[in-house]
C-alpha cells in the first residue's frame, strides 16, 4: 500500500467508500446493506491490509452511524482518516452547523479529518420537498424538473463562499 504523509499524518493512497454500508447502493449489488457485523467486518478488513482512510457523507444513510459504532473499537493510533460531505441541501449557514454537530455525533468524534461540500450544487426546494429535508428524509432528485428554474437556482460562487465560510468558522470554533 503506498501513503502519502500530509501535515505529520500518513495516509493511505486508497480509501474506502462506505455508501454501501448505510445505504443499499451499486448497480453490481445484489445483497443489499450489509448488517452491522458485515459492515465491520469490511472496515477490519480495510485497516488491516493497510486502508488508512475512509470516505463518507452524511447522504450514505446511517454509513456515518455504523462508522461511528466502529471506531469505538479502533485503537485511537490506529483510527483512520475521516473524510465525510456537507449534503447539498445543508448549505444554508443554520444547516451546515447543524449538520457539521450531526457529523461529529454520529461518527462519534470530537473533529472531522476532512469535510467536503458533496456536489457543490445549490437548489430551491419546493416546500414540500424543504419540508420533507427539514423532517431528516433523503432528497429525492426525481421530484427535481431539471429544466423548471423555480425548483433550482444553478451554481452561485456567492453561495459558495457562504457556506464555506460558515464551514471555517465553525472550525474555530
Amino acid at each position: 500500500m503506498k501513503y502519502n504523509e500530509t501535515k505529520g499524518v500518513s495516509i493511505s493512497e486508497l480509501s474506502l467508500g462506505t455508501v454501501q454500508l448505510g445505504v443499499s447502493y451499486g448497480i453490481n449489488n445484489q445483497s443489499g446493506k450489509p448488517d452491522r457485523t458485515q459492515a465491520f467486518g469490511i472496515l477490519d478488513t480495510a485497516l488491516t491490509n493497510g486502508i488508512s482512510a475512509l470516505d463518507t457523507a452524511a447522504a450514505y444513510g446511517d454509513s456515518e452511524q455504523i462508522i461511528g459504532q466502529w471506531l469505538q473499537t479502533v485503537p485511537e493510533e490506529k483510527r483512520p482518516f475521516i473524510t465525510t460531505k456537507l449534503w447539498v441541501t445543508d448549505w444554508r449557514p443554520k444547516d451546515a452547523r447543524r449538520a457539521i454537530r450531526t457529523c461529529l455525533q454520529e461518527l462519534q468524534l470530537d473533529y472531522l479529518d476532512l469535510y467536503l461540500i458533496h456536489n457543490a450544487v445549490f437548489l430551491n426546494l419546493a416546500p414540500e420537498d424543504e419540508e420533507r429535508r427539514q423532517k431528516g428524509e433523503f432528497f429525492d432528485y426525481n421530484t427535481i424538473v431539471a429544466d423548471d428554474p423555480k425548483l433550482r437556482i444553478g451554481y452561485s460562487i456567492d453561495n459558495l463562499k457562504i457556506t464555506w465560510k460558515t464551514m471555517e468558522e465553525f472550525v474555530r470554533e
